[in-house]
């Protein structure tokens, strides 16, 4: 397969960027502005799945095989007429804006992976913009300033930083800056100004001078970041498409399970606990419509665990096994197997069952090698230091007939 290359940087992290992204249907191209973006793959009024489906396979192609902006128009077209779509805006801007914004995006978020595996040799970054007349005044005043790759300055200013926008990044060690009379510069200071939709009345709030609305964040780092603004935006977007979008669970269990699975391994390795929290899943629409009928609000349908927690689970698994050879071989423990399939049972689970008397939500599966099922008991709205989120918190095998009684247990979706 051949890789694009831009600017001599091979596109595989880039690949990784876009296939990453999960498919979200929206009317407006500002339903989803900012960090949520290096989450979700957006075309503004594709409110059908499969068209945005298809939209998203040109551009993976786009990516993959350097298709170019008019191979790409030509999908585009088979995509509008098979869909019957009728779009706003000229098809070549249109087709420009959702072949360019998401090139470069995926270009610069998988550059930014990249920084930071050379950030020990190389650990200052350049800001480049590409030195033609089409370059705004405010980009070219920043062009050929250095700092420190870790410098709070790119969380805002990591390029792209606009529509359109063509800026770039390079990394440098100490050797290349003293080679190339280069020197360490001092911030830009950061002004803010408010910004507003003239049509809709929509309040930006405030957006750093120089930068696009919903451009004012690093996507490199929201990328690799943990999904909890892709959680909180979930639970505002409107009903039809909220439940259109975490339907499709399968898409959820791909994304996250690979990484999962490496974090699993380190918790493994590690003597003690780091403090931090990975991304399981997120809860479905007719679990967020269930708690909601109980008055229990929730603010993000994420779904995650601590290594503190796995770890716990684990010790209980490890009892739980030292108490079978005294038990005949009555296990009370899931199979570590499972453990780090996690994402998968959550995406699919055989029922969700709502515990009246602990109010938290218990998923239910299948184990391996097992005959009982496997519960996971979730607190809703969990603040995990100043995070909120839906933690899981214990897990063990059950035996189902304690989940029938109806005046403790609810089931929300599946069968018991």
């Amino acid at each position: 397969m051949p890789l694009v290359s831009v600017g001599n940087v091979p596109f595989l992290e880039a690949i990784a960027f876009l296939l990453k992204k999960v498919k979200i249907p929206t009317e407006n191209w500002d339903d989803m502005l900012g960090e949520i973006h290096a989450k979700a793959f957006t075309v503004a009024g594709a409110t059908n799945m499969d068209m945005l489906s298809d939209i998203h396979d040109a551009v993976k192609s786009a990516i993959e095989n350097g298709t170019t902006i008019t191979d790409f128009r030509k999908e585009f077209d088979k995509t509008v007429q098979k869909h019957g779509w009728s779009y706003k805006g000229k098809r070549g801007w249109r087709t420009r804006i959702i072949y360019d914004t998401n090139l470069r995006t995926a270009h610069m978020a998988g550059k930014w992976e990249q920084f930071q595996r050379v950030k020990a040799t190389r650990p200052y970054l350049q800001y480049l913009t590409v030195g033609d007349s089409r370059v705004r005044p405010q980009h070219a005043e920043w062009n050929l300033i250095v700092l420190p790759v870790d410098h709070p300055w790119w969380n805002t200013h990591y390029g792209p930083n606009g529509w359109g926008c063509r800026c770039s990044a390079r990394s440098l060690s100490e050797t290349q800056i003293k080679r190339m009379g280069l020197s360490i510069n001092k911030a830009p200071k950061i002004n803010y100004s408010p910004r507003f939709n003239p049509d809709t009345g929509q309040d930006y709030g405030l957006v750093p001078e120089g930068i696009d609305v919903g451009w004012d964040y690093n996507v490199g780092k929201a990328w690799l970041g943990p999904d909890i603004a892709f959680g909180k935006k979930a639970i505002d977007l409107p009903g039809v498409i909220r439940k259109s979008v975490l339907s499709d669970s399968t898409q959820f269990a791909t994304i996250i399970e690979r990484p999962f699975k490496k974090w699993v391994e380190q918790v493994f390795l590690d003597k003690h606990p780091r403090g931090n929290i990975r991304i399981v899943g997120y809860l479905s629409d007719p679990i967020l419509l269930y708690l909601h009928s109980i008055q229990k609000e929730i603010s993000n349908s994420v779904i995650s665990i601590s290594d503190e927690r796995f770890r716990h689970i684990r010790r209980e698994n490890k009892k739980g096994e030292k108490k079978n050879t005294r038990t005949e071989g009555k296990d009370i423990s899931i199979p570590q197997e499972d453990l780090a399939k996690l994402p998968q049972h959550i995406s699919s689970p055989d029922a969700v069952v709502w515990d009246k008397n602990k109010s938290n939500l218990l998923y239910i599966f299948d184990p391996l090698g097992a005959d009982k099922k496997a519960k996971i008991a979730i607190n809703v709205e969990f603040n995990h230091k100043g995070v909120i989120s839906n933690s899981i918190r214990t897990g063990s095998l059950i035996d189902l007939q304690t989940l029938k009684d109806e005046k403790s247990f609810f089931v929300i979706q599946g069968k018991i």
